[in-house]
């Protein structure tokens, strides 16, 4: 599988990538949010984080209008994708970190992970409208964070990656857990999971094996492994037509592979 590179700073961590849903912007979490053309790799603007902190997540809606960013200082914010200014701000219950966003596909709900430091790990799930928090969904394990969320393209299967090496799927309507994955690395820690945009295939990206894999979502059997040449894999993402894959990793790079 091809891979190209996006000249990102080299000097921070890729801790999140996202496509926008026109697949013409790509944001990368780094100690803030930068917005590259995705086709120039130019970058575009730059979303100050306001708690400086650091980013560990960011999303587009699914109109593509809205970018929440998920910060380390414990709140989600919400950002004009156009205007590049600041919505609204989500603050995270517990106070921990937010390790992880992901829009429902409808854009009515946004689900925020914390991070993997924070031992047993909730996900919670706010009305984008009100900004008001709608449920909470608490990890099967006492003793692991949660490092990334994701929302099927049905908008039925909330699916959660966790330091335990565990990919947990919860049923987006009853918020009931309904299945739970496992990462076929060794020494397994979920640094991130995305879904492809048809729902078959779910994209993990790997801490410690410097691998994303590829795994069919419904049998968790491996199609691929994509292996980064420095270290683990921070964040994994599809783009709109499912084609490429970006991984975000520990050294800085952002890299887009082809997968279809």
């Amino acid at each position: 599988m091809a891979r190209l590179r996006v000249p990102t700073d080299k000097a921070q961590l890729v801790l999140s990538v996202a496509f926008s849903p026109d697949g013409n912007t790509i944001a990368v979490g780094q100690t803030s949010t930068y917005l590259w053309n995705a086709s120039t790799h130019s970058r575009i603007a730059t979303l100050t984080d306001p708690s400086a902190w650091g980013v560990g997540s960011a999303a587009f809606s699914p109109d593509g209008r809205t970018i929440a960013v998920g910060d380390y200082n414990g709140s989600t914010y919400l950002w004009n994708a156009s205007t590049h200014s600041l919505i609204a701000v989500l603050p995270e219950p517990s106070g921990k970190q937010v390790a992880s966003v992901a829009f429902s596909p409808d854009g009515k709900v946004i689900a925020t992970g914390n991070g993997p430091a924070s031992g047993s790990g909730s996900t919670y799930l706010w009305d984008v409208s009100t900004h008001s928090l709608i449920a909470i969904m608490t990890s099967p394990s006492s003793s692991a964070g949660l490092s990334s969320v994701a929302f099927s393209p049905n908008g039925k299967i909330i699916a959660v990656g966790s330091t335990d090496g565990k990919i947990y799927f919860w049923n987006a309507p009853t918020y009931s857990l309904i299945a739970t994955l496992t990462d076929p690395a060794p020494q397994p820690y979920v640094n991130s999971v995305a879904f492809s945009p048809d729902g078959k295939i779910i994209a993990v990206g790997d801490n410690d094996n410097q691998s994303a894999y590829l795994l069919d979502a419904s049998s968790n059997s491996p199609i691929a492994t994509l292996t980064v040449p420095s270290q683990g894999v921070l964040s994994v993402a599809f783009s709109p037509d499912g084609k490429t894959l970006a991984t975000g990793d520990w050294s800085g790079n952002t890299s887009l592979w082809r997968v279809g």
